[in-house]
């Protein structure tokens, strides 16, 4: 039996995860006690997505006591999705400096919900990954002159005027965002990208040398 396949269907339909069975034992604790692993898997990995959309603090605990060989390798991915069709723009902070990746597919979301303090921080999150310097540097002095760039995040459901009009106000807080883009675990050693991140972070002189 596909034990995981149920476990999905069994989710996807309101099973409560947090469900306590008649030895107070939740789900993912006897699939732990009985060496279920993908099981356990899939059900830690249901928890985090679920925090993302719900509750911050939660994730923060989650994402904290987890390791990620005990999750699915989309788990983070998934999550962030979750906190970008909710608007969590705090959880979306913590996914992202745990290695989320797909910030793409996320930002076109955000900006189709319209959740453009999330989008702001993913656009700038993905120029800089991308080392795309001078897209960066729009985005940081808000000039947002990369109409072009911005086309391939959005759809004909929302005017790109309109998104423009929204990231720049979003970006009038730069600092929110630049300090979580260089923790970005992927974003390598690119001393451009890193000079223009940090010149734009709220941090002691010292910390930035």
């Amino acid at each position: 039996m596909d034990y995981v396949k149920c476990i999905k269907v069994l989710l996807k339909n309101g099973a409560n995860i947090k469900a306590l069975d008649d030895f107070s034992k939740t789900p993912y604790q006897t699939a732990m006690q009985h060496k279920r692993k993908e099981s356990a898997k899939c059900l830690k990995s249901a928890e985090i997505i679920r925090a993302a959309g719900k509750n911050p603090q939660e994730l923060q605990g989650l994402l904290e006591e987890t390791s990620t060989k005990d999750i699915t390798p989309t788990c983070f991915d998934d999550a962030l999705i979750e906190a970008c069709h909710r608007g969590n723009f705090d959880a979306a902070c913590m996914l992202l400096v745990f290695g989320a990746k797909k910030i793409k597919e996320s930002a076109c979301i955000s900006i189709r919900n319209g959740h453009y303090k999330i989008s702001a921080l993913l656009l700038l999150c993905y120029a800089a990954l991308q080392g795309n310097v001078n897209v960066l540097e729009a985005l940081l002095d808000k000039s947002l002159d990369c109409y072009e760039w911005l086309q391939m995040f959005v759809d004909e459901s929302v005017p790109i005027g309109t998104v423009v009009e929204n990231i720049r106000e979003s970006l009038k807080n730069i600092e929110d965002y630049t300090s979580i883009a260089i923790k970005l675990p992927d974003l390598g050693n690119s001393v451009t990208v890193l000079k223009d991140l940090l010149v734009n972070t709220s941090c002691r002189v010292k910390e930035k040398k």
